[in-house]
């Protein structure tokens, strides 16, 4: 005959220890529990050094348990800080970007406000300009150096007035129309200026060599010596340019012809001044004394 079926039909061993083990954790559980209510009521004392081992003993596995959820935090707050970074990265660099544009714009504005005082003040050195303007263009032939200003005949602009800068000469007028007119520049080949060295009376011409500087060519009889860092200015031999205007500076050593920096570079004057055409004074002779007469007159009855 057959053995009956058992009743544990599936439950293997390691399932019938777990269970064992919560029976008897559960009943430990329900006697500690017991102990602690009997202690609780009957010795208030004991009961509360009993309190205080317990508490003792679960201590570290408090501060344990604190430490790992910290560290943890911590952990989460690295790894959002470094998931955020990225967007916080562009957005410092837009800043830094839009931060280096409005020193750029302030450094221009500085700049401008410093050329517009400098022209200041040779404008009142100068008198009165027939106006003040910018700089608009410059002529597409690669032969000539020219320049336009948005000014004309309304204006008062006229051909061969004087055009400078806060710097020193920039060119002269040669085309004038309604509202715009043409400078022929201090480096273009047609240019002629005369000049003067500022340290003497030396006599000289600045031509333009049309790649954007100009040639000082002595006038003087005698050999000269040109050294570097000689200012030539306007003469104002001739008319058309007022003197005193700064023109160039000697680059090189040199005898009676020198390369030369121009002062009055167009890219660096945005304003420009126009002055009106220089005529030199004639001195007018004194009136000559009037002669003597030959035939005094002579007395009645002589």
């Amino acid at each position: 005959m057959a053995p009956p079926p058992s009743q544990r039909v599936g439950f293997s061993r390691p399932a019938q220890y777990l269970l064992f083990v919560a029976y008897v954790g559960t009943v430990l559980g329900a006697v500690g529990g017991l102990i602690l209510l009997v202690t609780a009521w009957a010795d208030p004392a004991g009961h509360s050094q009993l309190r205080s081992r317990l508490t003792d003993l679960t201590v570290p596995v408090s501060a344990g348990g604190a430490a790992v959820l910290r560290t943890g935090g911590g952990v989460g707050q690295r790894l959002g800080d470094w998931w955020r970074a990225g967007a916080q990265n562009a957005a410092l660099r837009q800043e830094l970007e839009e931060a280096r544009i409005q020193m750029v714009d302030v450094g221009a504005v500085r700049a401008e406000n410093q050329r517009l005082k400098r022209l200041l003040k040779v404008a009142e050195r100068t008198g009165s300009p027939i106006a003040v303007t910018r700089v608009v263009a410059s002529s597409p032939a690669a032969l000539r150096r020219l320049a336009v200003l948005p000014v004309g005949r309304s204006s008062g602009v006229r051909p061969n007035q004087t055009v400078r800068g806060a710097r020193g000469l920039v060119g002269r007028v040669i085309e004038a129309g309604a509202i715009s007119a043409r400078i022929l520049l201090v480096t273009d080949t047609a240019s002629v200026v005369p000049v003067r060295r500022a340290t003497d009376t030396l006599s000289a011409v600045a031509v333009g060599d049309g790649a954007g500087g100009v040639e000082i060519r002595s006038l003087a009889n005698r050999r000269v010596r040109l050294n570097p860092g000689d200012l030539f200015v306007t003469s104002g031999i001739g008319g058309v340019f007022p003197p005193g205007i700064p023109v160039a500076i000697v680059r090189q050593t040199a005898s009676d012809q020198a390369a030369a920096r121009p002062l009055g570079n167009p890219d660096l004057s945005d304003h420009v001044m126009v002055l009106p055409v220089f005529e030199p004074r004639v001195a007018t002779p004194p009136p000559a004394p009037i002669p003597a007469s030959s035939s005094a007159e002579q007395p009645p009855g002589a």
